[in-house]
């Protein structure tokens, strides 16, 4: 099994803003989440969290990953989802599936009580952050986790605010915060 100290350079080598605490507080919720588990993340861009997310996932019976992005619009440049999908493929990390996709859209497609850890981290509106937590939030299972990336900008940091009781703080790792389902 893998080490953080395995798994930070590839991390560091992928471009994104996740910074190294953060990354190694998902690599570690990846790895202690209820098993089996879907961990989904919402945001993949060009794939920093997807790493340290898949390296948490790995060696676990019946885990996976899935990342849901529309990978265009947020930076000018070469097709982010081809790019996003070659880096992991090079990594060898292949239990990803992808969907191009709004990601509150994708929430559909899950059933209930599937997903042992939601990571947070695509458009940061308050109706956007808003509208992937109430379709998503069903599908976290009882003692699973949601992460917010960015917890200090308007539109997470409002949801967090608004977030029912039956999500417990786990704290906050640098501008990720972290809520255990109850």
């Amino acid at each position: 099994m893998l080490s953080w100290d395995d798994v930070w350079p590839e991390v560091d080598a992928t471009e994104g803003w996740l910074t190294e605490p953060e990354a190694q507080r998902l690599f570690d919720l990846a790895r202690s989440g209820p098993a089996p588990m879907l961990a989904v993340e919402l945001g993949s861009y060009k794939g920093r969290s997807t790493v340290a997310i898949a390296r948490g996932l790995e060696g676990r019976e019946g885990t996976r990953l899935l990342c849901v992005d529309l990978w265009a619009g947020a930076v000018p440049g070469p097709d982010l989802m081809v790019e996003h999908f070659a880096r992991m493929k090079a990594l060898g990390l292949s239990r990803i599936e992808r969907h191009h996709c709004d990601t509150a859209a994708a929430a559909h497609w899950n059933a209930p009580d599937s997903v042992g850890l939601l990571f947070i981290d695509a458009d940061h509106s308050y109706e956007a952050v808003r509208r992937d937590m109430e379709a998503w939030s069903p599908c976290v299972r009882s003692g699973g986790y949601v992460a917010f990336h960015d917890q200090w900008a308007p539109g997470p940091s409002r949801v967090i605010a608004e977030l029912p009781g039956w999500y417990a703080p786990c704290g906050i790792t640098d501008s990720l915060a972290v809520f255990r389902k109850g």
